[in-house]
């Protein structure tokens, strides 16, 4: 019995990527009814599980084989990526290593597995606003709810909380599906290899891990031939080189159980190799993924003219003259000609039919050569299985584990939405009536001493007002003959009357105004307003930049804020006089 060789990568619920030995599909749909896309075309699969029963069609002829490197990854969905640097044509240097554009390396058996990748993408974007519009949603209804329980005033607000939970257990159940929605749409990718393969691979890493310990790592940027004759040389190549770092890696876009190992790019894209393909990202974001089967690594041995430091891994096998005779001999027509050693480098070149071509060199070249012996080793080991491995049928049943949604990393906090025991509402009537009649037994005692400490207004005697009243001068007539005086005109000002003695004047002076408060503008966007002067009190609302607030008491570095009555606490470092 054969050897099964599969690897799959589950995107959302109904669609896999399937790697075997002849070639690479992509699967869309269940066991029984599913469409297979890959280089043979489109097949239509029906069958009733467990019977035997099956039917397949074929709904498009096999793909050609395109005579120029294509862009296999075009899709309606696929996401426009923005290109953070100018478009400026970059320098071409004499001679540069550098690889094709990034949109024409995928191979063209992964083509559909980018696009499937990017129509993901743009899904789990849109799940995300969701999750995050349901979990704002929540929160509100749990603000409310706690402002609507308050002690006291949840005896008067029992129907509105009652409203409040029944939205906000909605609010829940839509939370947990949104977030069930997002978990489900992940992309995975699971290599299931069988044990010799997985050990191949994990002797690649090795390797590889020894060969990030080298001290020095170059990425070569550009090589040029020299004229040994004119430049009295024994190099045959002038190397243009930048000092990087290998590491192990993983990809925003991939999430898979194996790390990438990161070759660092200088002058271009970083190769991340898996243990299925090599994926390529651009700074903006576009990427490429090739068939790991058509990478091709190419060891080269060389005695390097170091005119550097020589790194402590290294090995010197010779020296040379700063300017040599063709024989290797000093030439002598230079004053201070000095002695330059020959170091022996390994160098890496990574290739690939669909453009592909960068270049590495490393200090210690025996750490470069066993990684290329067993990138080797891996690939072959790939071949094998693919040719003792039968094909696997398109509509395969998933395994368990892919059918199971993944883990989150991100903790799931939703606000509590709960309802007051009955006992506790026995306690705020309680405490109810018992602060109205402390209140009603304080004022009418407030009353009682108010009266008791009143002055009493002495009543004046009522022969002083008839007093007062004959002492008022009698009008006197003037005498027959002389003329009558005449009545002053209204336009004419009349002087107001003596104020009487013992009569307090009245009092004209305008009422005070109203004491005006310290007006204060939010300076940062989304700032909480909290039930108290503490960054551990519950937050109350959510302030907007520019908003504008009354302030009505401070503690310490807290302002107590509002618009006509206090509303909540804001630290004074998200506050200014001024608006933003």
């Amino acid at each position: 019995m054969g050897l099964r060789f599969r690897k799959s990568v589950k995107l959302f619920p109904g669609v896999r990527l399937n790697f075997s030995g002849g070639g690479v599909s992509t699967t869309i749909g269940f066991r029984g009814a599913s469409v297979n896309l890959g280089k043979r075309g489109a097949q239509l699969n029906v069958g009733i599980p467990g019977s035997g029963l099956s039917y397949r069609t074929r709904l498009s002829p096999p793909s050609a084989k395109p005579t120029q490197p294509t862009d296999h990854s075009i899709s309606p969905f696929q996401p426009v990526w923005p290109d953070p640097s100018p478009l400026v044509a970059p320098q071409t240097l004499e001679g540069e290593i550098r690889s094709a554009e990034i949109s024409s390396l995928t191979s063209p058996g992964l083509g559909e597995f980018k696009r499937l990748i990017n129509e993901a993408t743009l899904r789990r974007v849109t799940l995300s606003k969701n999750v995050a519009e349901r979990e704002r949603e929540l929160i509100e209804t749990a603000r409310k709810l706690k402002n609507a329980q308050r002690f006291v005033l949840r005896i008067f607000l029992q129907k509105r909380a009652g409203r409040l939970t029944a939205v906000g257990q909605t609010n829940i159940a839509n939370l947990e599906e949104a977030r069930a929605e997002l978990m489900a749409c992940a992309i995975n990718v699971d290599f299931a290899l069988d044990q010799a393969t997985l050990d191949a691979f994990a002797a690649m890493v090795r390797t590889f891990e020894e060969l990030t310990r080298s001290a020095m790592i170059w990425d070569i940027i550009s090589v040029v031939g020299i004229q040994r004759a004119k430049d009295r040389t024994l190099a045959s190549e002038a190397l243009t080189r930048t000092s990087v770092q290998l590491s192990l890696a993983s990809s925003e876009l991939i999430d898979s159980a194996y790390h990438a190992l990161r070759f660092p790019n200088a002058n271009g894209d970083d190769i991340d190799i898996y243990p299925g393909f090599v994926m390529t990202q651009s700074r903006n974001s576009d990427f490429a993924l090739i068939d790991i089967r058509e990478l091709e690594v190419t060891l080269r041995g060389t005695r390097f003219v170091e005119e550097e430091a020589v790194p402590a891994d290294s090995e010197v096998g010779g020296q040379t003259w700063k300017k040599t005779n063709k024989d290797g001999s000093p030439d002598k027509r230079f004053v201070g000609n000095y002695t330059i050693p020959l170091v022996k480098y390994g160098q890496l070149w990574f290739t690939s039919p669909t453009g592909l071509n960068e270049a590495y060199m490393f200090s210690n070249a025996s750490s470069a050569e066993r990684f290329a012996a067993s990138f080797t080793n891996y690939q072959r080991r790939l071949q094998e299985l693919a040719r003792t491995s039968r094909v696997v049928p398109a509509d395969i049943e998933p395994d368990p584990a892919d059918s199971a949604p993944p883990v989150s990393d991100a903790p799931e906090v939703a606000p509590a939405i709960t309802v007051p025991k009955p006992k506790w509402l026995f306690l705020d009537w309680v405490v109810l009536l018992s602060l109205v009649g402390v209140a009603g037994f304080i004022a009418v005692l407030s009353i009682l001493l108010v009266n008791s400490h009143a002055p009493t207004k002495p009543l004046m005697p009522s022969e002083s007002v008839a007093t007062r009243a004959d002492q008022l001068p009698a009008k006197v007539l003037p005498p027959v003959g002389q003329p009558q005086p005449q009545p002053q005109p209204k336009s004419q000002k009349v002087a107001p009357p003596e104020p009487v003695e013992g009569r307090r004047p009245l009092n004209i002076s305008p009422s005070p105004t109203k004491t005006e408060r310290e007006v204060i503008f939010v300076q940062k966007a989304k700032v909480n307003l909290r039930s108290g002067p503490s960054s551990s009190a519950a937050i109350v609302s959510i302030a907007s930049r520019g908003k504008q607030f009354s302030v009505f008491g401070r503690d310490g570095e807290w302002v107590e804020v509002g618009e006509s009555t206090p509303t909540g606490w804001i630290h004074n470092t998200m506050l200014a006089p001024t608006a933003p």
